[in-house]
């Protein structure tokens, strides 16, 4: 079954009980199918929900649904959400971290890939301040070299350890950027990293 990512962003993202209660109804759709003698996986794409929430008021987090759609039912699925009061976009599974540091703070991001489109959306994650004697990518690296069996959970515990880390809009800045800038669109074949960095440049000097 093909895996998806249907992202929500913006400033006014719709209630998680609506959302919960559309996924309720094509879940439905699904376990029906699934009775039936004749039924088949690849009719259908597994969709999990994501938001990126770019206001400043507090939205409370929540682990959002995964529903198999089947694929004639995939319009009318994406369509219900387009009628909400915020920006979506079908990605593909995939997706990246880019870092930058600037001003003694390294700052994380997350690239999603756009299915269909020769296109990607970086969003802002979260910023650290810098008080390692290497950048994370680095750091990694070394890990990595000193012991190939580590695994990423207990690399990324060991960061949390050495550093802090905040919400994006704790910073000054990034509460004067508009909403729509609090996010980019590039080329999919653009370097994640330096779009990242040339992106955040270009929102700190606007803020």
């Amino acid at each position: 079954m093909e895996n998806l990512v249907l992202l929500l962003y913006g400033d006014s993202i719709t209630p998680h009980k609506h959302i919960h209660k559309i996924a309720e109804k094509y879940s439905k759709y699904f376990l029906s199918d699934w009775g039936k003698e004749d039924f088949s996986e690849e009719e259908y794409v597994e969709i999990t929900i994501e938001e990126r929430y770019l206001g400043l008021q507090t939205r409370k987090s929540e682990i959002l649904p995964t529903i198999p759609i089947k694929y004639e039912y995939l319009s009318e699925f994406i369509n219900i959400f387009k009628s909400f009061n915020c920006d979506i976009c079908l990605c593909e599974d995939s997706h990246e971290h880019p870092i930058a540091s600037i001003d003694d703070l390294e700052y994380e991001g997350y690239c999603y890939y756009l299915k269909d489109e020769n296109k990607k959306i970086l969003f802002l994650d979260e910023y650290s301040i810098e008080n390692l004697e290497m950048n994370s990518s680095d750091y990694y690296g070394e890990l990595f070299k000193e012991s190939s069996y580590i695994l990423d959970f207990l690399i990324r515990e060991d960061m949390n350890n050495r550093r802090e880390r905040h919400v994006i809009d704790d910073l000054e800045w990034y509460r004067n950027v508009p909403v729509a800038k609090r996010f980019k669109i590039v080329e999919a074949n653009t370097d994640t990293e330096i779009a990242f960095e040339q992106w955040l440049k270009e929102m700190i000097y606007l803020g």
